[in-house]
C-alpha cells in the first residue's frame, strides 16, 4: 500500500507534528505500506524518520502567497507519486480544501480540532471573517472525505452535526511511546507547577496566572514553569508583573523531546488550563511520568482524564476552581500519588502500536469503499 500523508509543516512540539511523527515511525516499523510519503508545504522536515521507506517531499513554494494556491500544488505532487491513498491531517486551509479536488484517490482526514471553534480565539481570523470561511471549507471536507479519523468523542459528535455519516468516522485518539517516560526526574522541585503549551488565548495560560495568587497564599514559595511561545507572551508577562509574581514565574521557552520529559518529571503538577482543547497530548506526557493533572472540563480533556480518578477537571474559565485544585493536591501527597499512578495506567491505554493498527484498517476501509 502506498500512502501520501499530507499535513502541515512538521514543526517540532506541535501537536500534528508529533502524531504524525510517531504515527508515521509505527508504520514503518510495521512494515505495512509499500511506501510512504509525507507532503508539506512547510520547510521544516521531520525528524527521525530515517527509514528507506519515507520519502518527505517539501511543496514549499515562496511564490504562492497565499495558503488558497497551495492545494494545486500539493496535487501535483500526489499525481507525481501516485499513492494508494491520500491521509490528509487538519482542516484549515489548504488541507480542508485538498478532498475536494482529489477526485481520484481514497481520501481519509484526521480532525485534530475543530476549525471553526478554535478560530474564534483568533481576533486576525475574526476580523477578516476567516472563522466563517474556515468552517465552510471544514463542513465540506468533512462530507467530501471517504472516511474521518477523530481524536477525542466531542470531535467525532461536531462531525455528526456536520452531516458525516457516522459510518465512515473512526475514534483513533493521539499516542504516547509509554518506554520515552520509564525514568525518575532530577532535582525535583517542589512545590511547583508546570504548563507547556503555545502562549496564545486559546491556551488560557492568562486563567492559570490569574489563579496563582491565591495558590500563593497557602503555598508562598510556589513556582509555576511556563514552556512555550507564542503571540500572547507580552500580555502574560505583564500580568505577572503586575500581580507581583516575577518571583514564582520561570518563563522557560521552547522545550522538546527529552528536555521536556526531564522537566515534567521534576515538576509537581501539570496544569492545561485550555478555553478549547481537542484533545490534550501533554497531559498524556505527564500522566506517563504518574504526575497528576489539572485541565480545564472543555472539548477533548475528560475523553482523557476521569475526574478525580486520573486528574482533577475544573470548569473553564473558573479561576478560584482552577487554585482550589491545585491547592487540594499539593495538600495531599497520598492523592498525588494515586492520581498519578491511576494516570499511568490510563496512558497505557494510548500506545501508538494500537493506533498505527487502526489506523490501518481505517485505510483499508477508505479503498474499499472506492473499489
Amino acid at each position: 500500500m502506498k500512502v501520501a500523508i499530507i499535513c502541515d509543516y512538521l514543526k517540532e512540539g506541535h501537536g500534528i507534528h508529533t502524531h504524525v511523527h510517531y504515527l508515521s515511525r509505527e508504520l514503518i516499523k510495521k512494515k505495512c505500506i509499500d511506501e510512504l510519503n509525507i507532503i508539506t508545504f512547510g520547510e521544516s522536515q521531520p525528524k527521525n524518520l530515517s527509514d528507506n521507506s519515507v520519502i518527505t517531499v517539501d511543496c514549499s513554494n515562496k511564490h504562492f502567497s497565499t495558503y488558497y494556491s497551495i492545494p494545486k500544488k500539493i496535487m501535483e505532487v500526489v499525481e507525481r507519486l501516485k499513492p494508494d491513498i491520500i491521509h490528509i491531517h487538519g482542516t484549515y486551509p489548504p488541507y480542508s480544501i485538498i478532498p475536494l479536488i482529489a477526485n481520484n484517490y481514497p481520501t481519509v482526514v484526521t480532525l485534530h480540532g475543530i476549525v471553526s471553534v478554535e478560530s474564534k480565539f483568533s481576533i486576525k481570523s475574526r476580523l477578516l471573517l476567516n472563522n466563517k470561511i474556515y468552517g465552510i471549507l471544514e463542513k465540506k471536507a468533512i462530507n467530501k472525505a471517504d472516511r474521518l479519523i477523530v481524536v477525542s468523542p466531542s470531535i467525532y459528535e461536531y462531525c455528526l452535526k456536520m452531516g458525516a455519516d457516522p459510518s465512515i468516522i473512526d475514534l483513533i485518539p493521539n499516542g504516547i511511546t509509554i518506554d520515552e517516560y520509564e525514568f525518575e526526574g532530577k532535582d525535583l522541585i517542589h512545590p511547583s507547577l508546570l504548563y507547556i503549551g503555545r502562549l496564545v488565548k486559546i491556551k488560557g495560560i492568562d486563567i492559570l496566572i490569574r489563579a496563582l495568587p491565591i495558590i500563593k497564599m497557602s503555598y508562598p514559595d510556589i513556582k509555576l514553569f511556563i514552556a512555550g511561545s507564542g503571540g500572547q507572551f507580552n500580555k502574560i508577562n505583564s500580568i505577572v508583573k503586575k500581580m507581583n509574581l516575577t518571583e514564582n514565574v520561570v518563563f522557560l521557552g521552547n522545550v522538546f523531546g527529552l528536555e521536556k520529559r526531564h522537566l515534567i518529571a521534576s515538576t509537581d503538577i501539570l496544569i492545561l488550563p485550555s478555553r478549547y482543547e481537542a484533545f490534550g497530548i501533554v497531559l498524556l506526557e505527564a500522566m506517563a511520568f504518574s504526575k497528576p493533572v489539572v485541565a480545564s472540563n472543555v472539548g477533548g480533556i475528560p475523553y482523557i482524564i476521569s475526574n478525580e480518578e486520573t486528574g482533577l477537571l475544573f470548569e473553564v474559565e473558573n479561576v478560584t476552581e482552577l487554585a482550589e485544585k491545585v491547592i487540594k493536591l499539593l495538600n495531599d501527597e497520598h492523592l498525588r500519588l494515586k492520581i498519578g499512578k491511576a494516570g499511568k495506567e490510563k496512558a497505557k491505554l494510548f500506545s501508538w502500536d494500537k493506533i498505527a493498527d487502526q489506523t490501518i484498517k481505517t485505510y483499508q476501509d477508505s479503498m474499499d469503499q472506492i473499489c
